[in-house]
């Protein structure tokens, strides 16, 4: 019986970070989207990734940069509600679900996260490090209906915050293009 639950485990969470994988989180999102459209309320996506990963990894190694990703896990789940479903996308990109949230309260839950991560030090080397993030949202049914729809239309808008500088949030809007 053990070992049954130990695979769902495996089989539903990021090993590194504790946080939903891709196949659960696409999984949960979808489950979510019929009981929006059901009851008629809003859900929105936030796309995060984290600014210059690969920059931090040349640096301070691949270990630390395992540590990072999984403090920073840490961080959105501390910072989000308990309803609130947070996942590892892949790499260094994670996705947070936020339940019953319009495009407004998903950008004031993206810039909580955003302030905390800014503000914390993250393990370095030889030294403690400060990293940002760039998110996108989108929110269903208003930008789509499929989890595959809203979570391109999430991407398009993080890549859009890299355009801006990085370390901001932005709102999709149907001008946004991906690379």
């Amino acid at each position: 019986m053990y070992f049954i639950e130990e695979l769902k485990i495996q089989a539903t969470f990021d090993s590194l970070t504790g946080v939903y994988n891709k196949n659960a989180l696409i999984k949960e999102l979808n489950s979510e989207i019929k009981l929006t459209l059901r009851h008629g309320h809003e859900t929105s996506i936030i796309f995060i990734d984290i600014d210059n990963f690969k920059d931090f990894n040349d640096t301070h190694g691949h270990l630390l940069g395992d540590k990072l990703l999984a403090d920073f896990a840490g961080l959105l789940r501390q910072h989000c509600r308990k309803t609130d479903m947070i996942g590892r996308f892949g790499g260094e990109e994670f996705v947070a679900v936020a339940l019953h949230t319009d495009k407004a309260g998903a950008l004031g839950l993206a810039d909580k996260m955003r302030e905390a991560v800014s503000s914390h030090k993250f393990t370095g080397k030889d030294e403690h490090v400060c990293i940002t993030f760039s998110a996108g949202i989108s929110s269903m049914p208003e930008d789509g209906t499929e989890a595959t729809e809203v979570l391109e239309k999430a991407d398009d808008a993080m890549y859009q915050s890299k355009r801006n500088g990085k370390n901001c949030v932005t709102i999709f809007s149907p001008q946004f293009t991906a690379y």
